[in-house]
């Protein structure tokens, strides 16, 4: 489980661990890891992440965390909630975290504070969509929480840990891809060129009849149906 990983790697059981920022956060400690890489695995987009968010209930006045003050959260991370809250490293509360009970949650957060029991909540999202369906809202965004490779800080110079993430990212990268392959007229390729979205640039290859050649790129797989189009109406 995601809990036992930051131990591990704090014990040199592993060298290396592949988890959410919001959980090697909460359960780690900043000295017994480094993070080298982000791994971008969202469900929804290249670009966007999950996220640690504090969330209320709609009809509810509470609009920034300075009015939660004697209030009780519930949340999937109290070490991240009572640092949001003003809590130091060295364990010194600020005045509001003195006030603000924090209840460590195992699940259905946003079900307890939809139904009243807590006052505010504080759990990961990535589109949103979940609070809005429990007539939740979101008050203040607590950190961007990506899935990242960290490594014990006694292996930073060896040369794997930068190899292995980098073959990540390029398998994740690659499955939002395809190649693309076609022939045309010769005369034709100058404009085709100029419609074709080449991560560098395409490939092109002569073929036997002097007048043709065969072009290949890499495109994004939810541009494909309508390139096909464009790229048809062109010559291609």
């Amino acid at each position: 489980r995601p809990q036992n990983l930051p131990e591990m790697l704090r014990a040199k059981q592993v060298d290396v661990v592949i988890m959410g920022l919001d959980m090697l956060t909460e359960w780690g400690e900043d000295h017994d890891f480094l993070v080298i890489n982000t791994i971008q695995v969202s469900k929804v987009s290249l670009q966007n992440n999950a996220r640690v968010v504090a969330f209320v209930r709609q009809d509810s006045a509470y609009i920034q965390k300075d009015q939660l003050l004697g209030r009780a959260i519930f949340s999937e991370y109290p070490k991240i909630t009572k640092c949001w809250l003003g809590e130091t490293q060295f364990g010194i509360p600020s005045e509001l975290a003195k006030t603000v009970t924090v209840r460590r949650s195992y699940g259905s957060t946003e079900g307890m504070v939809a139904a009243g029991l807590y006052d505010c909540g504080v759990g990961i999202t990535e589109t949103g969509e979940s609070i809005a369906a429990n007539n939740l809202r979101v008050i203040d965004t607590i950190m961007d929480a990506p899935v990242v490779m960290a490594i014990r800080p006694e292996v930073i110079n060896k040369k794997w840990p930068r190899q292995l993430a980098a073959i990540l990212n390029g398998a994740h990268a690659a499955q939002n891809y395809v190649l693309l392959k076609m022939n045309l007229a010769k005369h034709d390729l100058p404009y085709i060129m100029t419609l074709l979205p080449a991560l560098k640039s395409p490939t092109v290859h002569q073929l036997n009849d002097n007048h043709c050649v065969a072009v290949e790129t890499v495109v994004q797989k939810d541009t494909l149906a309508s390139l096909i189009v464009v790229l048809g109406n062109a010559g291609a």
